[in-house]
């Protein structure tokens, strides 16, 4: 590990010198069982070169493993960022809401990633139902509705498109009708 770490340090190569820390975090993490190390070199290859995807998934695995949903958040949004598709970055904003809903006070951080996935891909049902969910969690009745409706416009399948319109005229009713 020490002469990985040296020659890392005097390689000019950028991507001999990320292959280096690509070897070293996998020695520190599956012989050595140190994933604290690991995340630090796994990081390394990130900063050297962010479409690494054994270091997106490595850092991925050992931020769960760790219970480190903050970390995974703003690895998810590194990744969204290196996305080569709107959609595909979309999808993967979509994960990083998934995973702040379930922090502590995390809804907040969930809505605007959410909100973010649907500015690259406004039809994002996912993104939409979890929205959805968000909303209905917290009675906020104007919002659900927004939701509501965009879901009911996204959606090709007609009883999803009724159920939406169907709830967001309750609700309208129910909650803003007066």
């Amino acid at each position: 590990v020490e002469v990985l770490g040296a020659e890392s340090a005097v390689v000019e190569d950028v991507r001999r010198r990320a292959a280096l820390h690509a070897r070293r975090a996998e020695i520190l993490e599956s012989r050595l069982g140190n994933p604290t190390a690991a995340r630090l070199e796994w990081e390394q290859v990130l900063a050297l070169d962010a479409q690494h995807v054994p270091a997106q998934r490595a850092l991925g695995r050992l931020h769960a493993g760790a219970d480190r949903k903050d970390d995974l958040v703003s690895l998810f949004r590194r990744e969204a960022d290196a996305a080569p598709t709107p959609e595909a970055a979309a999808a993967i904003l979509v994960r990083a809401g998934a995973t702040a809903s379930r922090m502590r006070g995390g809804d907040d951080q969930a809505i605007s990633l959410y909100r973010e996935a649907l500015t690259l891909a406004p039809n994002h049902l996912s993104a939409l139902e979890s929205l959805a969910g968000i909303y209905r969690r917290r009675g906020d009745a104007e919002a659900l509705i927004e939701v509501l409706r965009s879901r009911a416009a996204a959606t090709t399948v007609p009883e999803v498109r009724a159920c939406s319109l169907v709830e967001a005229a309750r609700l309208y009713e129910e909650k803003l009708g007066d």
